[in-house]
């Protein structure tokens, strides 16, 4: 396995003889062109684009990109995706009225960028872009033959060829990104590929997605296997391979190292899977992760637990032995990570991340004992992405689902008041689970320290809010509690002798997140939520309550979300109960509408108030 790695690292790396680059001419009529037919919204439209690969050797660029107006001037401004390029040359074309001026691009216009990981990635800043002018630009670099090509890009594309070439002992092959397919022309000559494509929309942006670059319509290589062997890679060679090599598979056995260690941590405790949430917090809370991710162990069990240090398979894989030496069922499992993306082709390249799996009285348990964004309950929300591959010899290959976590939920209690002035006052003590616990504590902690701007998801100037009191559980990170005091005046509207307020005090949805028309790609909420808020509403002397608003209960289609709404009055005060819930956390593109209409629902049930009625 480690050496389909190396294989991997030296097709970045080999240099050879370039090929002949071609080139086409500029034309006056692309110079003079004020907007495009094709993308008449556009701002720049890229007119060509030609990347040459020559893998074990370099890589060669042609591109030419056309402003259409003053909003694409930026576009004048180019950052080389390739490390190191050389033969760096540039144009820029602009129509004078009656011909084409061309100038030069000169070295002062390129600059070296920031040296990242020894590697040196340049800029180019062309003089003089202006609406109207066709930037012209080519370059080589020995490095990233086998990186992805990008078909799509932030502004259209009106013409793209990609040419592949493979003289290596691998066995490559070209696809396309299957989370953003679009329609191409191939042709295959021997060792050579060539890929063409026309018009291609910019990529937009959208919310609710993890990653836009997951969506990119891009060209991947994919190492399927080596040449002097017959046949391609399939999901159980790899993982086989993997469990057989020597470097993976004996460390997965109980060691002496930790036994000592063992006896003491579980002292009296007899429940297996007290037993292993033990383990799991030793682990987690001890050994130190070196913050790099793959699916190979680097130090081994013995050297991770002697050391209190290892990368995030060594740590894994440390459970794993100690969750064995125990008795309980425990393997690895080889996963992908949301920015990895999913793979179609069987290829080792189509994982990147190693966790931990245990069953437990007939329950699987999926563990990540090095990352501190988990808990016993819950792996970090990367992960949430597909499948992962079992490691182990009784289950080689099969399928572990990653895509259904136990929900995460945030309650908020809320007692508020109206006093004499109709100003609402009150507390709000909050409380929150799972990755909801974890994205909260860890934005406050990214900022620095606590305040009620970091902790109140909400945007209303008219909230004050004070004596903030936070308490993140240093021992369970997945749960964290909170409580805060707060006034708000403009809260009700009084008419005549009656009084309107919101039963949802300012937690009410303010707009509708899904209110464009159309939506292109699917909806990811992340990991499966329930916001529930109980509020008590004191009503003051002097005042009845006329009217409330109905209860309502609804859903989306297939059960994918659900709301709930009652209000009711009991003596003096109001008890509101809402709750919204999203059980599945992806939504398919063909249910957006749906989605809309829950939203829509939704903000039509928060827009209702509360009538009281002065009595005296």
């Amino acid at each position: 396995m480690r050496s389909l790695l190396i294989v991997l690292l030296l097709l970045l790396c080999f240099k050879g003889q370039a090929q002949k680059f071609k080139t086409d001419l500029i034309q006056d009529d692309e110079v003079r062109m004020t907007t495009d037919p094709d993308f008449p919204d556009a701002s720049a439209v890229i007119l060509f684009k030609e990347v040459i690969t020559s893998v074990t050797s370099h890589v060669e660029v042609y591109q030419r990109i056309k402003i259409l107006n003053e909003d694409g001037l930026d576009y004048g401004t180019i950052s080389i995706p390739y490390p190191e390029p050389y033969k760096i040359r540039g144009k820029i074309h602009n129509w004078n009225g009656t011909a084409v001026e061309t100038i030069e691009l000169e070295k002062e216009f390129i600059f070296e960028e920031e040296v990242i990981d020894g590697v040196e990635f340049v800029t180019l800043t062309f003089p003089k872009v202006q609406s109207g002018s066709v930037i012209e630009l080519s370059y080589r670099s020995k490095y990233g033959t086998t990186a992805d090509i990008d078909l799509q890009h932030d502004i259209p594309v009106k013409r793209i060829r990609v040419e592949a070439v493979n003289g290596s002992g691998a066995k490559l092959k070209l696809v396309q990104n299957p989370m953003a397919y679009v329609r191409t022309k191939r042709t295959n000559n021997d060792n050579a590929t060539v890929i063409k494509a026309e018009n291609l929309p910019a990529l937009e942006y959208e919310s609710h997605v993890y990653n836009m670059e997951l969506y990119r319509a891009k060209l991947k290589f994919v190492f399927t296997g080596y040449v002097r062997y017959s046949g391609n890679f399939t999901w159980n060679g790899i993982v086989r391979n993997l469990y057989k090599d020597h470097g993976f598979n004996p460390h997965l056995r109980p060691n002496r190292v930790y036994q000592e260690t063992l006896t003491e941590l579980l002292g009296n405790e007899k429940d297996t899977l007290a037993q292993a949430k033990l383990v799991y917090d030793y682990v987690q809370s001890t050994i130190n992760w070196n913050d790099y991710i793959g699916y190979y162990p680097d130090n081994g069990t013995r050297k991770t637990f002697k050391d209190q240090e290892g990368d995030l398979a060594d740590i894994n894989i440390l459970l794993v032995s100690m969750l064995r030496s125990l008795g309980i069922t425990a393997y690895p499992v080889v996963t992908s990570t949301k920015n990895n993306g999913l793979h179609i082709t069987p290829s080792p390249e189509a994982f990147n991340y190693l966790i931990a799996c245990a069953e437990i009285n007939g329950e699987k348990h999926l563990l990540d004992a090095a990352n501190e964004e988990a808990s016993f309950e819950f792996l970090p929300e990367v992960l949430l992405n597909g499948w992962g591959r079992a490691v182990d010899e009784d289950r080689i290959g099969s399928t572990i689902d990653l895509t259904h976590p136990k929900t995460s939920s945030e309650t908020l209690l809320i007692k508020a008041s109206l006093d004499d002035d109709l100003v609402v006052s009150g507390q709000v003590d909050g409380r929150c689970t799972g990755y909801l616990a974890f994205s909260l504590n860890q934005y406050i902690e990214d900022r620095g320290e606590i305040s009620i701007e970091n902790l109140v998801d909400f945007d209303r100037g008219d909230v004050e809010a004070h004596d903030l009191e936070f308490d993140a559980n240093e021992v369970a990170y997945d749960l964290t509690s909170f409580k805060y005091q707060f006034e708000m005046e403009d809260l009700v509207e009084t008419i005549g002798q009656e009084v309107y307020i919101s039963p949802f005090l300012f937690f009410d949805l303010q707009q509708n997140p899904f209110d464009a028309e159309e939506r292109r790609f699917p909806i990811d909420f992340g990991f499966p939520k329930k916001l529930t808020r109980r509020v008590t509403i004191t009503i003051p002397e002097g005042y009845k309550v006329k009217s409330v608003p109905d209860a309502v209960r609804f859903k989306m289609n297939n059960d994918r979300g659900a709301y709930y709404f009652q209000a009711q009055e009991y003596a003096n005060t109001l008890q509101i109960v809402f709750t919204h819930e999203i059980r599945n956390s992806m939504i398919p593109t063909l249910e957006y509408p749906d989605l809309q209409e829950f939203y829509n629902r939704r903000m039509a049930v928060e827009d209702q108030r509360i009538v009281l009625i002065k009595t005296q």
